[in-house]
């Protein structure tokens, strides 16, 4: 509804406050994605996307994970994630090197959340890298399965072939198979391969 959106607008902006202004778009769907167009210190244009995800700190409330596929971290381009409480918008926990933390991985392209998957009652996460490498392999991309309490890879899929962009979407797919937990949605949108 309108006021969800406004609120992880309102959320993103405060979170990204150091950022130059930006240009702001807002695709309706379940659960609300937010994207936002920024231009950073080097002059750089680039998409935060954003997106409501579980309850991680067990305050009743959604957080907000902020993907910024263009943070020069260990290298031009390669990206990060912050978690930010929806309760009033502090980062909870940043998180890095997932996708092996090297130049154009582009980790945080496409950000999503589940329901508790590794039994510790708070929600888990789904991140993309699209640019991830896996040699001799390059752009093979990943989408990683991140428990929201500790921070730990909890499982994941990456491409098959050079340039397959594993991680380019991802999403919370529902409880597809009736075993209680939520399934995890990832695209390779350039793959030929059976996944």
């Amino acid at each position: 509804d309108r006021s969800e959106i406004q609120k992880v607008a309102r959320i993103v902006r405060e979170a990204t406050e150091a950022l130059a202004p930006g240009r702001d778009r807002v695709m309706a769907g379940e659960p609300v994605t937010y994207e936002r167009e920024v231009v950073d210190a080097q002059g750089r244009t680039r998409w935060i996307r954003a997106r409501c995800v579980p309850d991680l700190n067990f305050d009743g409330k959604s957080e907000v994970l902020v993907g910024e596929p263009g943070w020069d971290g260990a290298g031009a381009n390669t990206g990060r994630v912050q978690a930010v409480s929806g309760a009033g918008g502090a980062i909870l926990k940043i998180y890095t090197n997932y996708s092996g933390g090297t130049a154009g991985d582009r980790f945080g392209w496409a950000v999503a959340g589940l329901r508790d998957l590794d039994g510790d009652s708070r929600g888990d996460l789904i991140i993309g890298a699209i640019g991830w490498d896996s040699a001799p392999l390059v752009e093979v991309g990943g989408a990683f399965l991140i428990s929201g309490n500790t921070g730990a890879v909890i499982g994941g899929a990456s491409g098959y072939s050079n340039a397959d962009y594993m991680g380019y979407a991802v999403a919370n797919g529902g409880d597809l198979n009736g075993d209680g937990f939520d399934d995890p949605l990832m695209s390779a949108p350039t793959s030929s391969g059976a996944y």
